[in-house]
């Protein structure tokens, strides 16, 4: 009897995915994870993507993407607020599109209405931080109790970032700033309609089939949901038609959390 081995079958990559296994996702938001690899072929590729938090739907957003061009600076002693308005239904959340001009860190919160102004006591807050250049959604949780009215409430404790602002066509609910802690007054004139760049998300019943993707080039194959998954056959072979790192993606269904907690892929 004669065996041959062949030391390239089954052999893993060197190198794992360098992202961290467990990140955080605004709506909407896709986050991909990258195997190194060059023109290797895929002989077999297991894991198991897991999505922490529920699902979500906008309640009510910008109609526009974000205008880097257009946006209200928040530092510290410079404070930015946007009323909610009213809502269809109870909000579940909150996020606000932040870019970073500086290292800046702070907080955002949800406060109630006084006198027609942001009420000082937090009902809700969360710490954020950017690195210089970052811009991405800050997420704040409304709990299910919350009844309005609401403010979201800006602060800068650290750096120079910049909130971006949207133009909305309807009469949008006020925009506020205020100057070291002083009172609140109009972002800007009330003819302009300023309005910060936010979105409002509501839950959705039940929970959602959670696609996730597996790309290679512009070969690319879907899973129906997260979880455990093995590709077969027939996938491997669709993204072993291209070279290069092999990418899971998964877009979040709401504010939370995705983890890949395994990954193994053999060589052949």
């Amino acid at each position: 009897m004669t065996v041959t081995w062949d030391p390239q079958v089954l052999v893993r990559p060197a190198a794992a995915p360098a992202e961290p296994r467990t990140r955080t996702a605004a709506l909407g938001e896709t986050l991909r994870w990258a195997q190194p690899l060059a023109a290797e072929p895929l002989r077999a590729a297991t894991g198991e993507l897991a999505w922490d938090g529920p699902a979500e739907r906008a309640l009510r957003e910008p109609a526009g993407a974000v205008d880097p061009g257009l946006a209200q600076a928040v530092f510290p002693g410079q404070d930015a607020a946007q009323a909610l308005g009213a809502l269809a239904e109870p909000p579940s959340g909150v996020d606000l599109w932040i870019s970073a001009r500086t290292a800046a860190a702070g907080s955002m919160r949800l406060v109630g209405e006084r006198a027609g102004r942001p009420a000082d006591n937090p009902l809700v807050q969360v710490a954020w931080s950017l690195a210089a250049g970052e811009a991405r959604w800050i997420s704040v949780p409304a709990p299910p109790e919350l009844r309005g009215p609401l403010w979201l409430v800006c602060v800068a404790t650290a750096g120079d970032a910049l909130i971006a602002r949207a133009v909305v066509a309807d009469d949008p609910p006020a925009a506020m700033q205020r100057r070291l802690g002083g009172a609140w007054a109009p972002l800007d004139d009330p003819t302009l309609r300023p309005h910060l760049h936010l979105r409002v998300r509501a839950r959705v019943p039940g929970r959602p089939a959670i696609p996730v993707v597996v790309r290679r080039g512009q070969a690319a194959v879907t899973l129906t949901s997260d979880g455990p998954f093995a590709l077969t056959g027939a996938q491997l072979a669709k993204l072993n038609t291209a070279t290069g790192p092999v990418l899971v993606e998964l877009a979040a269904p709401g504010s939370g959390a995705v983890t890949l907690a395994a990954w193994d892929v053999r060589l052949g």
